[in-house]
């Protein structure tokens, strides 16, 4: 169900990009999320950042995938992958 949800939202490129950066199973900000995908698209060397979602689409994201656990603070909202 949350699949489909996600789907018609977020293109399948920019899902896969989130999945790559959180991987490594850190707890990160959506900020800290989306300064990681421009760095690795940067050193890359790829010219064009038309698959980088925007930081509400990873929050939105990030809080429908059962995959991913949010931890809400007091100033900011992090996340982490679910081992």
């Amino acid at each position: 169900m949350w699949e489909d949800i996600l789907k018609g939202s977020l293109r399948k490129r920019a899902r896969k990009r989130i999945d790559e950066v959180m991987s490594d199973g850190k707890e990160r900000t959506s900020s800290q999320i989306l300064n990681e995908i421009i760095s690795r698209i940067e050193e890359s060397n790829n010219t064009t950042l038309h698959n980088v979602p925007l930081a509400r689409e990873i929050q939105q994201y990030l809080r429908i995938n059962p995959i991913y656990e949010v931890n809400k603070g007091r100033k900011w909202t992090s996340y982490k992958k679910v081992e």
